[in-house]
């Protein structure tokens, strides 16, 4: 037997067997180092085809921050989405009339008032004909824990919501929150295949605020209505104000704390001043 050959035979067929081992891993590393890297993730589309999403990653203001406003706001969401809230009104300041009108996009809140603070002179019109996640308000956002220690004014977190105590603290808390003289909230679907859902509720009035009559003005011209068209699906709607979190165990415990407030809300005349904070004094008017 001449095992010399099969030897000979036995190594060509390792070499031709590494050198097609060394092609096809050539080969592989040609066709990786070929691919386009990853792709990035497209842009998220609005509710209109084609157009990409513009994100607002907190609130939208039709008025200022802390700067009066001495005309009307307009603001109009039609595509988008807003994380926070939709204000007819300022953050903390007045604005003279407002004009909130949805017409589509991603929107959590709407809120024809102010926030934190401020008046609205003359009236707030909201115009719901997009859907809503949550909420809708024809007044202000007053739900937050204020304080009148004067030495928060210098501590960042607590600063925005300083008021004067004055005489009465709750009296002046409740001219602090933001209030609404006049408000129409009208919803309204397009057609079956459109319709208008409301995730929350509808509320005439503020949240933790006032629906009342100007300081000064006469009540007669206190005016509030709610409009409700064809194709809306709402969860729950209210002529008032909403004025659940201002009862909260929660905030409830922080006016308790005196490095808060001076507030004592266990006697019963100064919970009865603090609970007008969320009045509606103007009887509402709802047309279907």
């Amino acid at each position: 037997m001449n095992h010399s050959r099969y030897i000979t035979e036995a190594k060509f067929t390792s070499c031709r067997l590494l050198m097609l081992l060394a092609c096809v891993m050539c080969a592989m590393s040609l066709s990786l180092s070929a691919q386009e890297p990853d792709a990035p993730e497209p842009p998220r589309e609005g509710p209109r085809s084609g157009q990409p999403l513009l994100r607002i990653g907190g609130n939208v203001y039709g008025g200022g921050n802390r700067g009066n406003l001495e005309f009307e706001t307009n603001v109009v969401v039609k595509s988008g989405e807003v994380v926070g809230a939709v204000y007819g009104g300022a953050r903390m300041a007045d604005v003279q009339a407002t004009n909130v009108t949805i017409e589509g996009g991603i929107v959590n809140y709407v809120y024809g008032g102010n926030d934190i603070t401020g008046q609205v002179k003359q009236e707030t019109n909201v115009d719901i004909r997009g859907s809503v996640v949550h909420d809708v308000y024809g007044g202000g956002n007053g739900s937050y824990v204020y304080t009148d220690i004067e030495a928060n004014k210098e501590v960042p977190a607590l600063a925005d919501f300083y008021y004067n105590p004055g005489a009465n603290s709750a009296e002046a808390l409740n001219e602090f929150r933001p209030n609404v003289p006049k408000a129409t909230v009208h919803i309204q679907g397009t057609d079956a295949e459109h319709l208008t859902y409301i995730g929350g509720a509808v509320y005439c009035g503020g949240n933790s605020a006032t629906l009342r009559p100007a300081t000064g003005a006469l009540a007669s011209t206190a005016e509030a209505t709610l409009k409700i068209g064809s194709y809306v699906v709402a969860n729950q709607v209210f002529m008032g104000s909403n004025g659940e979190n201002m009862i909260t165990t929660e905030t409830l415990s922080r006016y308790a704390d005196s490095g808060i407030s001076t507030l004592d809300l266990t006697n019963s005349a100064t919970f009865s001043t603090y609970m007008q904070g969320v009045d509606v004094t103007i009887r509402p008017t709802v047309l279907f």
